[in-house]
């Protein structure tokens, strides 16, 4: 007998967003990723090697996670405040990117 895979049957991966806690699908989550250089760096694609740290598409969930140091949690190391200040950054431009499209 064949299962019926109808996209109603189909699940989807789920992450937990480092600032509000809350769990989502992972495509409406954006991704972070450490470089081997310790920076922290947005991840567009998704694809880059390693552990990941994700984020719902909302500013205050990213400033909560640095309020929080959850960066220097999820990856286990201590995170430059410049590299979150460029990652600040980075997710504000893609948000406003997000939102045009």
């Amino acid at each position: 007998m064949k299962k019926n895979t109808t996209p109603q049957n189909v699940s989807r991966p789920v992450r937990t967003c480092i600032g509000c806690l809350t769990k989502k699908n992972k495509s409406g989550l954006f991704r972070f990723v450490l470089l081997a250089d310790g920076s922290v760096t947005l991840d567009r694609e998704q694809k880059h090697p390693g552990r990941g740290a994700y984020v719902c598409p909302d500013l205050n969930c990213l400033e909560i996670a640095i309020k929080k140091n959850q960066f220097a949690r999820v990856f286990r190391q201590k995170i430059l405040n410049s590299s979150l200040k460029l990652l600040k950054t980075e997710f504000t431009e893609c948000l406003k990117t997000k939102s045009e499209l």
